[in-house]
């Protein structure tokens, strides 16, 4: 295999990881402009990448994140302070029919022939978020249930330890 046809092969099993992961990829310009995207950011969000490319990405915020998105990136080119970059987080996104969800962002910075960009990883975590709260929901009222009998209820570990008591 030459220098060219290892080139080609490493791009084109690139170009195959991106297109297949699960997670979204989106790229974007020090301006705030959508460069790239994948198919799995294309359907967590449910646009096609011809309404994505050259729009901002705050079009993927709901309207309250918006400012401070374009904020964050003008204060970030001016000052070197990275508040979200380099850090995962929650957050929440705006699908194309306007429905809200949430979703774990983290952002990387990159050099591409000497235009400075940034890597968005997206993962929709809606079903996630909502096991949880069914199970806060569940813990609440099994609380609610055992704070209220008339019998009382103690928990002991496997070492005899007492670990809870109702009232």
């Amino acid at each position: 295999m030459n220098d060219r046809d290892a080139v080609n092969d490493l791009l084109s099993r690139t170009k195959a990881i991106v297109e297949t992961i699960v997670d979204g990829v989106i790229t974007i310009s020090d301006r705030g402009l959508i460069e790239t995207v994948n198919p799995a950011a294309e359907s967590i969000f449910a646009y096609n990448k011809e309404q994505l490319i050259g729009k901002n990405v705050s079009m993927l915020m709901p309207t309250s994140y918006r400012d401070e998105h374009d904020g964050y990136l003008h204060n970030y080119l001016n000052t070197g302070d990275k508040k979200i970059i380099g850090i995962g987080r929650e957050v929440t996104g705006l699908r194309s029919d306007g429905s809200t969800f949430p979703l774990e962002l983290a952002i990387s910075e990159m050099e591409v022939n000497g235009q400075r960009m940034f890597t968005g990883i997206v993962r929709d975590i809606s079903q996630r978020k909502n096991t949880e709260e069914k199970l806060r929901e569940l813990l609440a009222r099994t609380k609610a249930i055992l704070d209220t009998i008339v019998d009382g209820v103690i928990t002991i570990s496997d070492r005899g330890l007492i670990e809870t008591v109702n009232p």
